[in-house]
């Protein structure tokens, strides 16, 4: 064998290598591909994609609840100041009952213990 089929065949097996190597290595991708397509459409990543969205939502209700929560402070501290009036004015009609009962009892004559 000369030197120049002797290159001529080392030229034909380093083509066959390198067309083996691509051959393998687009085999290999096509099935990291396949894979990575079954694993992207698997459920849990499907979910784990929809999380962002759930996540605003679920803020946007905390935020809903705050305003809310602070409605129902400014509703308590109405209701409760409403009471309180309440009871000071009850106390105002008590005194004013109490001035009246001593008032009549002071102006009219009594008429307890007489059988007419």
């Amino acid at each position: 064998m000369t030197a120049e089929s002797a290159s001529i065949v080392a030229i034909i097996i380093g083509a066959i290598a390198v067309l083996a190597s691509a051959t393998y290595a687009l085999l290999r991708m096509l099935s990291l591909r396949t894979r990575f397509d079954r694993i992207s459409n698997a459920p849990g990543v499907v979910a784990a994609a929809g999380l962002p969205a759930r996540v605003e939502r679920i803020s946007t209700g905390v935020q809903r609840l705050q305003e809310s929560g602070t409605k129902w402070d400014a509703l308590l501290e109405s209701v409760t100041a409403t009471r309180d009036a309440g009871f000071r004015l009850q106390s105002g009609i008590d005194s004013v009952a109490a001035c009246m009962i001593d008032l009549l009892d002071t102006f009219v004559p009594s008429m307890r213990g007489s059988v007419t």
